[in-house]
């Protein structure tokens, strides 16, 4: 089972904030502490420590009544940054991981001159890019729901 990434448990963490009335500012930061500790996240962490040490500030010296609202607030555009950037980093990381792309079974298919069923081209991410030209190449043509390899179009005429 995949785990989620850390992008989308922040997401996750924020959505419940936003949407939940249940969940508190403070359920928030817990959740991204946690997070932090979990991840060793240490951009995380730094988000939280400077939120924390607002907080203690504020609990200290103003008696709670400081206006945090301008350091929560900077707190979740941090948050949302951090996972924005997240984002961006896993994306580029899966496509470089399609840059890798196995192509033993469509190799192996060619090489038998098989069909290839069209919907392992167009149901699989990823394979319209890369299965697909290889097939073109091969002299493949699309017949019904499969891949035909050139023989087999010529037999069918």
């Amino acid at each position: 089972m995949k785990t989620p990434s850390t992008a989308k448990l922040i997401a996750d963490l924020l959505y419940d904030y936003e949407n939940e009335p249940e969940t508190t500012f403070g359920d928030l930061v817990d959740g991204i502490e946690d997070l932090a500790i979990e991840t060793g996240d240490l951009e995380l962490s730094l988000a939280i420590s400077k939120y924390r040490i607002e907080e203690r500030y504020d609990r200290k010296y103003l008696g709670m009544r400081g206006d945090m609202d301008s350091v929560e607030a900077d707190f979740i555009e941090a948050v949302r940054l951090l996972a924005f950037a997240r984002t961006f980093s896993e994306d580029r990381n899966a496509s470089a991981a399609l840059d890798n792309w196995d192509y033993t079974l469509i190799n192996s298919t060619i090489e038998k001159g098989q069909p290839y069923p069209a919907v392992l081209i167009y149901k699989v991410i990823g394979a319209r890019e890369h299965e697909l030209p290889l097939l073109e190449k091969a002299g493949y043509t699309l017949f019904n729901d499969t891949y035909l390899p050139p023989s087999a179009g010529k037999t069918a005429d």
